[in-house]
C-alpha cells in the first residue's frame, strides 16, 4: 500500500512540475495567478496580449500561443514567450499543454471548440480547385460517425469511403467482410453520396494495418484527379491512427518519415485540431514497379499467414487468430540525395544537435509537392461520448474484438448496456434473441420493464452499470436515460438476425425474431442521442452462442471467445 501511495504521489509531482520538462521554460515569469487543475497540475499563466504564433504544434496543428487554456494550441507563457526573446528558444516541434498530457498522462484537458468551426475548415478544403478526399466512417459506429452534411459539402470532389475498425467485428460468416462493405455502401450512399464522385468502398484497420496497402494502392490509381488528399469524418473514426499509417508508408515521401512528427493519437474525441500534412511520393514508373513486386509477394505471404491462422483457430478456439491484421511497409527506403537537402536540420539555439522537424517550404520540389492532410473531427450531436469522464470513455470505447453476446428478451422485459442505453421489448408474437455488440468491459443487464426505471436508479454509479461511475457529484451531472425512438422489428428467422439498433457510442444490438413474427421496441439513450435501425451488420453472429444459462435469459459465450489461459 505505501508503495502505491509513493507511486501516487510521484506522479502528481511529475504532472504538477510539467514544464521543466520544456528546454525554453523560464521559471521567471512564474507568479501567484499561475492557474491549478485538481489542486495538482499547473497550468501556467495565459497572456491574453500575446499574439498567436504561426507555428503549428507538433501533435495537433494547432498554431502555438499563450493566450488562454481554453484554445487549442495553448501553452504557458512560461515557455512560449521565451521564444520571443532575442536567442530564445524557437517553437518549432514543441506540442502543446493538451497534446502533452494527452500523450504522456493519458489526461485530455478541457478545450473549447465548437462544432460550427468543423464545417468551416470542411468548407475550406471544399473550396479548393482539386482535392481527393478519404471520408472515414467507424464501423463500430455508423451511421452515427457520418456527418449528415458532409455528402452537401463534398458533392463536387472525388471521395473514397474508408471503414476503419473493421478489425474489431467478430467474423460471422466467411462473406462477412463482403457483407459488411455492402452494408457500409448502402448506408453512405442513403447520406448522400449516391450522387457524387464516389471513386470506393475499403475496410481498413488503421491500428492493425489490414487493408491500408490497398487503400494506398486506390490513392495512386486516383493520381489523375489530381490535387491534395484530406481525410476527414467525425471525431474518433481513427483519423490520426491512418494518418500516422500512411506517415510509414509507400504514400509518404521517405525522407519525411523521420522528420515530421506523428499526430496525436488518443480515444479521447477530437484531438486533432489542426491541419497536420506531409508531402506525398509521386506514384513513378519505378516506384510503381519495385511496389507491385513488394505486394505480390506480400500477398502470398499473407495467404500462407491466413490458413495456418485458421488452422490454429480451429485447433485452439482462440479468438486471437482471428483478428484481421495487416502489413505496412516501404518498398523503396534508400533516401533520394537530390532531394535530401530539402529537409530543415537547423538546430535550436538552446538545444545544440536538435533536430528541427519539417520540410523546407521554399525548396520548389516541395512547393509542387501533393500533400496528405489530417483534419479537424467533425462533432457529431448523435454521439455520447462527449458526455463520459475519460475514465468512462475507456470503458466505452471497444479496443480489441468485440465478443457478441445473446440474451433472451419476452414481452414487459429491458436490457441495459451499462447505464448508457436501455432497449424495451414493448410488444411481441413471441420472444426474441438480442445479440449485443458493445465493449467488454460494459456489463449487460436484464430486468422487467416495469421495475427498469427503479434498477437504474438503484445501481448507477455502481460495478452492476459500470458507465457512468463516481460519487454525488460525477451522478449530477449525468443526463440519465430518455426514450429516444419506437420502432417495429419483423423476424426473419431464428438463425438469421433481422435489423440492428444502433445506440450511438454505447454499441449495437442485432433483433432476431421468428419468420414473419413482429416485435415492438422502444430505445432509450442519455439526451435520446444516436439511435438508429439498419440492415444487419452481422446478421448470423446470433449463432455465435454457446449453451443457454438454465434458469437466465442469458447464454454463455461461444468457445470461441473463451478466454484462454
Amino acid at each position: 500500500m505505501q508503495e502505491i501511495i509513493r507511486c501516487r504521489n510521484e506522479l502528481l509531482k511529475e504532472q504538477k512540475d510539467w514544464m521543466l520538462n520544456y528546454d525554453n521554460f523560464d521559471d521567471t515569469l512564474l507568479n501567484e495567478e499561475t492557474l491549478v487543475l485538481d489542486g495538482n497540475i499547473n497550468y501556467g499563466t495565459p497572456d491574453p496580449k500575446t499574439k498567436i504564433s504561426k507555428v503549428p504544434c507538433g501533435g495537433c496543428g494547432a498554431h502555438l500561443h499563450c493566450k488562454d487554456p481554453s484554445i487549442p494550441g495553448y501553452l504557458p507563457s512560461e515557455i512560449f514567450k521565451n521564444s520571443l526573446k532575442e536567442g530564445g528558444a524557437d517553437l518549432t516541434a514543441l506540442i502543446c499543454q493538451r497534446c502533452y498530457f494527452l500523450k504522456h498522462h493519458n489526461i485530455a484537458l478541457d478545450v473549447q471548440v465548437t462544432a460550427e468551426d468543423y464545417p468551416k475548415i470542411l468548407q475550406t478544403i471544399s473550396s479548393k480547385e482539386h482535392a481527393i478526399i478519404v471520408l472515414m466512417v467507424d464501423l463500430t459506429d455508423f451511421p452515427c460517425s457520418i456527418w449528415p452534411g458532409i455528402a452537401d459539402i463534398f458533392y463536387k470532389k472525388p471521395i473514397i469511403v474508408v471503414g476503419n475498425k473493421v478489425d474489431l467485428l467478430p467474423k460471422d460468416s466467411p462473406g462477412y467482410l463482403q457483407h459488411i462493405k455492402n452494408k457500409l455502401i448502402e448506408n453512405v450512399k442513403a447520406y448522400g453520396f449516391g450522387t457524387t464522385r464516389l471513386i470506393d468502398v475499403l475496410l481498413i484497420s488503421a491500428t492493425t494495418g489490414y487493408g491500408i496497402e490497398k487503400l494506398i494502392t486506390q490513392l495512386y490509381h486516383s493520381w489523375r484527379f489530381k490535387g491534395d488528399v484530406y481525410l476527414v469524418g467525425s471525431t474518433n473514426v481513427g483519423k490520426s491512427s491512418l494518418f500516422n499509417a500512411l506517415l510509414q508508408s509507400d504514400f509518404c515521401k521517405s525522407q519525411a518519415e523521420d522528420l515530421i512528427q506523428r499526430a496525436t493519437t488518443s480515444i479521447w474525441p477530437g484531438t486533432t485540431l489542426n491541419l497536420l500534412k506531409f508531402p506525398i511520393a509521386k506514384p513513378s514508373g519505378h516506384k510503381l514497379e519495385v511496389r507491385k513486386r513488394r505486394l505480390r509477394e506480400l500477398e502470398r505471404l499473407e495467404r500462407h499467414e491466413s490458413a495456418l491462422k485458421e488452422e490454429q483457430m480451429l485447433k485452439t478456439k482462440d479468438w486471437k487468430y482471428s483478428v484481421l491484421v495487416g502489413r505496412i511497409d516501404r518498398s523503396v527506403t534508400k533516401f533520394d540525395e537530390e532531394t535530401a537537402n530539402s529537409f530543415a536540420v537547423n538546430p535550436s539555439p538552446n538545444a545544440p544537435g536538435r533536430i528541427q522537424l519539417g520540410v523546407n517550404m521554399k525548396d520548389p520540389i516541395y512547393a509542387l509537392s501533393r500533400w496528405c492532410y489530417d483534419t479537424p473531427g467533425v462533432v457529431h450531436s448523435d454521439h455520447i461520448v462527449h458526455l463520459l469522464t475519460s475514465e468512462e470513455l475507456f470503458l466505452t470505447v471497444p479496443k480489441v474484438l468485440i465478443f457478441p453476446k445473446t440474451f433472451i428478451l419476452k414481452p414487459g422485459e429491458s436490457l441495459f448496456i451499462a447505464g448508457l442505453a436501455r432497449l424495451d421489448l414493448l410488444e411481441g408474437d413471441n420472444f426474441i434473441r438480442l445479440t449485443v455488440f458493445c465493449s467488454r468491459e460494459l456489463p449487460i443487464s436484464v430486468c422487467k420493464s416495469e421495475e427498469a426505471q427503479q434498477f437504474y436508479e438503484k445501481y448507477l454509479g455502481t460495478e452492476y452499470l459500470k458507465v457512468p461511475s463516481g460519487g454525488a457529484q460525477r451522478l449530477s451531472k449525468w443526463p440519465g436515460l430518455s426514450e429516444a425512438k419506437t420502432f417495429t422489428v419483423n423476424g426473419i428467422d431464428s438463425k438469421f438476425s433481422a435489423q440492428d439498433v444502433v445506440l450511438s457510442n454505447a454499441g449495437w444490438i442485432a433483433i432476431t425474431g421468428g419468420r414473419n413474427e413482429t416485435f415492438k421496441l422502444k430505445a432509450w439513450t442519455p439526451e435520446k442521442r444516436g439511435v438508429h435501425l439498419r440492415d444487419c451488420l452481422l446478421p448470423q453472429a446470433v449463432n455465435q452462442r454457446g449453451p443457454k444459462m438454465r434458469s437466465y435469459p442469458t447464454y454463455h459465450l461461444h468457445e470461441y471467445y473463451q478466454e484462454n489461459d
